[in-house]
Formats: C-alpha cells, sequence, structure tokens
C-alpha cells in the first residue's frame, strides 16, 4: 500500500501556526494580566528534570511530578503543585554548600538567602544571578546562607514487628549473618528499651559477660521471628560494607525516623567532648543514607572518608564519617551518656552556607508554582529554594527596578499548559472555536431551551425535553451559533456522528476544521507563524490523540508515521464526510509537544476498506441452509490464550470461553479467515 501520510506537511504546519499565532493574541489583548500569566517564562525558577523534589512518599524527579502533586514545605507540612512550566534548554549552575552538598539550578533561580556579612536586617529573595555578582568564591567570607527546614513530613507509617528502633541498633551493632540475630554492645540501656519494644514471644539471651545478645523467638513453623522479618525486609545475610536501611523505613513517618536514627547513633554513633556528634560506618550505601535521614529530620552533615579503625572491620577498609549538625543534637539519641554530652551544642544555629557556584552547561529545566505563601519547597538533599514569583513578588520587584514588565511574544506552548482546566480535546475544540474554523453539533446549554418555540417565545407549560441541537441538518455540522432561539448564547460542543449503515460502520469524528472565514487580519501585531496560501480552502477533518513522552519520542524517533489504525480510523471520516483531507495531532500530554500527519483522501483505500467491511459482515452475519441468521466469532488472531493482545483485550473472558478455540483446524481456520478479507476475488 502506498504511503499516503506526510509529516508536518505545509499544511499542518500553518494550520498549526495559526493555533500559535491565535494564542499569543489571545494573550496579548488580555485586558487584566496576572503577572505571573503576562510574564511566563521570564523570570522565576528553574531546575533540570533530574533535579529531586522530597514529596510525602520519598524523593522524585523534577521532570516527573505534576500538577495537583503532593511535595514537602520548609515547616514539616504537604503543599501542592499548582502549576509547571517548561522552560526549555537552559544554562545550569552547580550551586555548592558548606557541607558538601549541591544543587543545580538556572541564572534565574530564586533563592531566599540570608547574610550577616552582607548587613541583612531578615532574609531576602534573590536570583542566582544577583548571588554571583557579590558573592566572592573561595574568600573565608560567608556570604549567603539558607535556612534548614523542619523535619519533613512523609504521609507512610513503619508496620513491622520490629520497630525503627531496634532495626536501627541492629543495623548499626547486629550480627547478619551469624546462626541468629545477634547485636553487640554492654549498654544495658539499650538493651532495656530492645526488651521493651520486642514483640511478643521474643526475648533476649545475653552472653556472661553481657557483649552479645541474641534476640529468640520462634513462629509456628519453628522459625526464629527476627530473623524471619529480616530475611523479609533483606537485611539478612548482608555484610557489614553493604549495610543499608530499607526504603520502607528510611521514607516513613518522622517518628519512626527519629526513634530509628536514635538506634544507629546509639550504636555506631559517638559524641565529641564539645558535644559534636558524628557516625560511623564502612558502608558507603548506609552512610548517603543517614547523611538524608538526618537532613530529613532538620540536621546537617558532613562527609568525611578515612582508613577504618572500626572495631571488627577487615585490614585496609574505607570507613566513612558523618559529622552532623542538628540546633536538638539530644533528639538524635536514646543513650542518656550520649545526649548528656550532646545539650552542650543545644540550640546551635545551624545554616547551610553556599561555598561555590559553577557552570554545569545546559539542561533541560521547568520550574512548579506551589500552594504555600512562602514559595519554598525542598528540593537535593533538603535543600530549601523557591518556586516561582508570586503576583505580589511580581510587583514588589517593578516597584524596586529589579524587574521590568515587558510586552513579548508568548510560547504558545507554555501558554498551553497553563490551561489545566480542561482535558486535551476539549482545550483543542476550545481553541478552534474561539477562531471560528470549528464546524459540528452544538447544543443550547440553557436547560429550559425546549420550552422555547422557534419564534423565541417561551411557554411554561411545555414538557422539559431536549435543547435545540443546530448542525444536524449538514453532515459536517456547522460553526457555533451566536445565539440560540431561547436567547441564550452559551452552547456546547457535539461530535459528529459517522455512519453506513450498509458497511455497518458507525463513530464520532472529533472536528472538522474550516478555514473558510478565517481572518488572518484579526492576528496583526503579533507574531503570524502560518502560511496563509497553504491553508485548506476545503473542510477537514481533525483527529487528536493523546500519549506519554515515552511513546511520544518513540514514535517521532523510530516509529516516524502515525499508527495504522489512526490512519485508517481518519480514511473513514474524510470519506464519509466528503472532506478534503485530514490531519493527525498527537500532543504529548506530559509537556504539550506537538506531531501532525497530514493523511490524503485515497479512493482506493477506501474502497478496499468498504470490501472488507463487507465480507466482515458477511462472515459475522451469515445465513444458514434454513434461512437461519448465524452470528459466527472470526478465528481468533493471537495463537495462545496468554499473549500480550489477548490479556488485554476487552473481551477475553467472553473470547475464551468461546468453542472456537477448540477447534483442531484453529491455524487452518485462522489463516482462511483472514486471507478471505484480502482475496480480491473472492
Amino acid at each position: 500500500m502506498a504511503k499516503n501520510f506526510e509529516e508536518n506537511s505545509p499544511e499542518t504546519i500553518s494550520i498549526m501556526g495559526t493555533i500559535d499565532t491565535f494564542l499569543r493574541w489571545r494573550e496579548k489583548n488580555k485586558e487584566a494580566r496576572g503577572y505571573e500569566i503576562y510574564h511566563p517564562s521570564a523570570f522565576g525558577k528553574a531546575q533540570p528534570l533530574d533535579s529531586v523534589i522530597q514529596t510525602p512518599y520519598g524523593p522524585k524527579k523534577m521532570g516527573e511530578v505534576s500538577v495537583g502533586d503532593k511535595i514537602c514545605g520548609t515547616n514539616g507540612d504537604v503543599i501542592f503543585i499548582e502549576k509547571i512550566h517548561p522552560r526549555g534548554i537552559l544554562p545550569i549552575y552547580r550551586v555548592e554548600f558548606s557541607d558538601g552538598d549541591s544543587v543545580e539550578c538556572s541564572l534565574d533561580h530564586l533563592w531566599e538567602v540570608d547574610s550577616k556579612y552582607m548587613c541583612f536586617k531578615k532574609p531576602k529573595v534573590m536570583t542566582l544571578k544577583q548571588i554571583m555578582e557579590t558573592y566572592i568564591p573561595a574568600s573565608g567570607h560567608r556570604h549567603y546562607q539558607i535556612k534548614v527546614p523542619k523535619p519533613l513530613f512523609i504521609e507512610q507509617k513503619w508496620k513491622s514487628i520490629l520497630t525503627p528502633y531496634i532495626l536501627g541498633v541492629i543495623i548499626g551493632d547486629g550480627c547478619l549473618r551469624c546462626n541468629g540475630p545477634m547485636i553487640t554492645g554492654n549498654d544495658q540501656e539499650i538493651i532495656d528499651r530492645i526488651k521493651a519494644e520486642l514483640p511478643d514471644g521474643v526475648s533476649v539471651t545475653s552472653r556472661e559477660d553481657n557483649m552479645q545478645h541474641w534476640l529468640v523467638g520462634k513462629s509456628q513453623n519453628g522459625k526464629n521471628i527476627v530473623k524471619s522479618e529480616l530475611i523479609r525486609l533483606g537485611l539478612w545475610g548482608v555484610k557489614t560494607q553493604d549495610r543499608f536501611i530499607p526504603d520502607v523505613l528510611l521514607y516513613s513517618d518522622i517518628e519512626s525516623r527519629r526513634s530509628l536514627l536514635q538506634g544507629l547513633m546509639d550504636s555506631d554513633g559517638t559524641v565529641s567532648k564539645k558535644g559534636h556528634p558524628s557516625f560511623s560506618t564502612i558502608s558507603l550505601f548506609l552512610a548517603d543514607q543517614v547523611s538524608w535521614l538526618v537532613k530529613s529530620l532538620g540536621g546537617l552533615t558532613r562527609f568525611y572518608e578515612k582508613i577504618s579503625k572500626l572495631r571488627g572491620t577487615p585490614t585496609g577498609s574505607i570507613s566513612y564519617t558523618l559529622h552532623i549538625s542538628h540546633t536538638d543534637p539530644c533528639t538524635l539519641f536514646h543513650l542518656g551518656r550520649k545526649k548528656k554530652r550532646a545539650e552542650a551544642q543545644e540550640g546551635r544555629r545551624v545554616n547551610r552556607n553556599i561555598r561555590d557556584i559553577q557552570y554545569v552547561g545546559e539542561k533541560e529545566c521547568q520550574c512548579i508554582t506551589v500552594s504555600n505563601p512562602d514559595g519554598l519547597y525542598l528540593t537535593d538533599h533538603c535543600v530549601v529554594t523557591h518556586n516561582c514569583l508570586r503576583q505580589m513578588q511580581y510587583k514588589r520587584y517593578v516597584s524596586m527596578g529589579l524587574i521590568e514588565v515587558e510586552t513579548e511574544e508568548h510560547d504558545s506552548k507554555l501558554l498551553r499548559l497553563f490551561e489545566t482546566g480542561h482535558h486535551t480535546q476539549g482545550r483543542w475544540e476550545k481553541y478552534f472555536t474561539e477562531m471560528g474554523i470549528l464546524r459540528g453539533l452544538w447544543c443550547c446549554s440553557n436547560p429550559l431551551c425546549s420550552k422555547f418555540d422557534e419564534e423565541g417565545i417561551f411557554d411554561k407549560d411545555r414538557e422539559i425535553g431536549y435543547s435545540k441541537i443546530y448542525g444536524k441538518d449538514n453532515k459536517i455540522g456547522c460553526f457555533k451559533p451566536d445565539r440560540c432561539t431561547c436567547g441564550s448564547t452559551r452552547f456546547y460542543y457535539m461530535e459528529l456522528s459517522v455512519g453506513d449503515p450498509e458497511l455497518n460502520m458507525y463513530g464520532h469524528s472529533d472536528m472538522v476544521l474550516d478555514y473558510s472565514r478565517f481572518d488572518s487580519n484579526r492576528y496583526k501585531g503579533v507574531l503570524q507563524t502560518f502560511d496563509a496560501m497553504c491553508l485548506p480552502t476545503v473542510p477537514i477533518v481533525a483527529d487528536m490523540k493523546t500519549i506519554n513522552s515515552k511513546r511520544f519520542d518513540k514514535m517521532i524517533k523510530y516509529q516516524k508515521a502515525p499508527s495504522f489504525e489512526y490512519q485508517i480510523q481518519l480514511q473513514i471520516y474524510i470519506n464519509m464526510l466528503d472532506c478534503g483531507y485530514g490531519m493527525l495531532i498527537y500532543e504529548c500530554k506530559d509537556d504539550s509537544r506537538t506531531a501532525t500527519y497530514k493523511i490524503d483522501k485515497d479512493i482506493e483505500q477506501w474502497e478496499t476498506i468498504k470490501e472488507q467491511a463487507k465480507k466482515m459482515n458477511k462472515m459475522v452475519g451469515y445465513k444458514d441452509e434454513k434461512g437461519n441468521v448465524k452470528n459466527l466469532l472470526p478465528p481468533p488472531r493471537p495463537r495462545d490464550k496468554a499473549s500480550y493482545e489477548c490479556n488485554y483485550c476487552d473481551f477475553n473472558k467472553i473470547c475464551r470461553a468461546c468453542g472456537v478455540w477448540d477447534s483442531p483446524k484453529l491455524d487452518l481456520n485462522r489463516k482462511d479467515f483472514y486471507r478471505s478479507l484480502l482475496d480480491e476475488d473472492e
């Protein structure tokens, strides 16, 4: 079959150009524009799509979040993403902090910073560019600091027979490769808490010197309960250098995380004479997890490597030490002697200091608008960062002369993303309607429309029926009416019904576009991105498809063609509605990218489709020798009931129960049936 479609043809490019032009024109001519909409991408924050955002369910990539998602605020609260603004590819800078963590962002990224060196009376919101203009790298001065958040809220509750504290002690000082679960140490206070938190049926058996303690308790099948739970969590049998915290516990509620950290710090943590807490391990992965755990509870860590001198570790092993800063370091421990030492650092002010700023290259970015009044949320390593400026912030910055609101040509893709109140097809219908090029059926929205006669006279005794529908007398419908006979000016769009009783084909066409009334002079004063000579001179059929970014990229890069079934579907609509050609619009629902294909009217293909439809109707509903109508199901195309296609078919239960699967001639019947559809002579 000859190729009858064209990607990004001059016609489809011009049609999409009219949409771009219309959106820019509409935005420019708004009487009252909010600052955020007025300046959709020129000022705000931007982070790469691979940046991490902290959510109540654990970390999530910036490129994976959606409008309405919950994310973590700076005060231990939950906030929502109100809008997402793609920024495209931008120059990216890495902001490094004194604790070794870093965050990547654009030059117009917003930071809430404090600076005693700059004599700030209170924290200020500044762009990274403004910070760089006054920052002296490696000067030794603590120019700018950002605050450390309160413990972040995570919804997940810890559910296990072992408490977070017990697991923390086991991960820190437990033996996970012995005959049974065992803890090493002679702090009776730790053992007493473990005994108090152990489940029923489990006890502690200690050696005479009180250095080794076994957790003993058998289930009905004779297995050690604690060992079985450690196996379930993936901890049993793990080497010391490979130890880790299960994600389900690491990303649990605040109290569970605090108890876990206390267990880890009581076992593998220390406190200096001056009250500075630290944690040591030879597991790099565990060190990273504990670092995040501390930060999620309102603290900071500094990371150090050295040749291990920890008891029981192999010679030459590298140990990793986290020096911890916390405003309330006593909460890091349960053990009394360690808590007492930590009191020396109680109330210490903890801030992140910006240490360096380096250019790293270009990356694809986006920014988000969040629901909290301070506009702050948590990104990589629980770093406090800012979202898009609010209207009042814009006004304040304009009054200060920091920014200038200018009339500009808007990015239509961004403007489409602002329209979150409509599903994709409804949004495009709205565009085409406002442009005056959409044909179809239009139903009056007045619920009392049926009480008005054709002259517009109201009859209160008339029964309420269906509202008046315009366009039914024309195969391709009509343009949206200005006013109904009842006086209403509000209508909702209805798709055109398409059907052929002889072929037993029925469906609904998405949209019919008619540019006969399109006035290009209306859009003077904005950038016009269409060629009026390439716009259709006859009505055309348009069909919308939405797919995710993964499928969109695959289609553009590898498939390089619209799905064949969509081509056939559009070909049917083109011929049944007698339109000039069809346009298939794919929109990526993740970032509003589009791909368009022109589907040419193909009479030969249409004749083939009709012949196949007739043969299918004949085989599905034929008459036997006695004149009785027999409804035969065609032989299934999959060769196995377990096939992917069969598993996801809506009719798999009915089909699998059909006797056609049991026929010994199933393969032959299948070949004969599908051959007959393509056999022109039959």
